[in-house]
């Protein structure tokens, strides 16, 4: 059995009518976004530079997040944060929960 693609006769003859092969395409301009992501990249002034998504940053967080569950009473920490918002600290909590979601200011 024999396979063809859509539009060209199954021995690899004539294209069939408004199927002919495109015309190759200069190349596109890169968009904004792809500029902004090359602009994040490493340049040989800054070696280290990583953009969003930086694998160092996430690696240095994991760390201190095991660190601070391996050496402090977790639970404790929690029953004293329950204990705040359901107490007089509510709403001064509520007003710092409000100011962090905020849009920055440029």
């Amino acid at each position: 059995m024999t396979r063809h693609t859509p539009g060209t006769t199954p021995k690899g003859g004539t294209p069939k009518k408004g199927h002919e092969p495109k015309a190759a395409q200069a190349p596109r301009q890169p968009t904004q976004g792809a500029k902004n992501q090359r602009s994040q990249q490493s340049t040989p002034d800054e070696p280290n530079v990583e953009g969003e998504g930086s694998y160092t940053a996430t690696h240095r967080y994991n760390e201190g997040l095991q660190e601070h569950i391996q050496n402090h009473d977790v639970e404790r920490e929690a029953e004293e944060a329950r204990e705040a918002l359901e107490g007089d600290e509510r709403q001064e909590l509520e007003q710092a929960e409000a100011r962090g979601k905020l849009p920055a200011k440029r």
